[in-house]
């Protein structure tokens, strides 16, 4: 299978595959960050304003917890000085993830990211919850995930 003639290069051919995959790693990790901001500026376009706070909603499918985080923040830099709540919902090996993102300035105007994932994963069948500026949680029915990130507006209009 590692394609060795001779015991004694099994471990040099382990320790290439090693350096191999973990080359191949940071490659896709490179290009998933890419992809990241080209998202952030394909999905600003969809924000829409909840008394002065915008509210950026997406669902993705196949990213990671990882990837989600990385669009929220390349998003949250995106908005700088200005109030945003970013909610981002992931099928993947049907597995449901949400992830919520509020700015400081989102923050300081009553934004909770942390209630507003425990509210759109209930409507989801799940639970979750976090910080006032970051929260995760999961789901458990895939067919309501359009529901609980539309959930996520009426929250968020409750807090400010």
């Amino acid at each position: 299978m590692l394609k060795v003639n001779n015991l004694s290069d099994l471990t040099v051919r382990a320790n290439q595959f090693v350096d191999e995959m973990k080359a191949q790693k940071q490659q896709m990790d490179e290009l998933r960050a890419k992809l990241s901001k080209g998202e952030a500026d394909e999905i600003l376009n969809s924000a829409k304003e909840v008394s002065g706070v915008a509210l950026i909603t997406a669902q993705k499918e196949g990213a990671t917890v990882d990837m989600l985080r990385n669009l929220c923040d390349e998003i949250k830099n995106k908005y700088a000085e200005n109030p945003v709540v970013i909610v981002l919902s992931n099928l993947a090996d049907d597995k449901i993830t949400f992830l919520a993102s509020a700015n400081k300035a989102a923050v300081a105007k009553g934004a909770h990211a942390g209630n507003i994932i425990s509210e759109v994963t209930k409507a989801a069948g799940g639970s979750g919850g976090g910080k006032p500026d970051m929260a995760q949680g999961g789901g458990k029915d895939a067919s309501k995930i359009a529901d609980a990130i539309a959930l996520a507006e009426e929250v968020l209009k409750g807090q400010l």
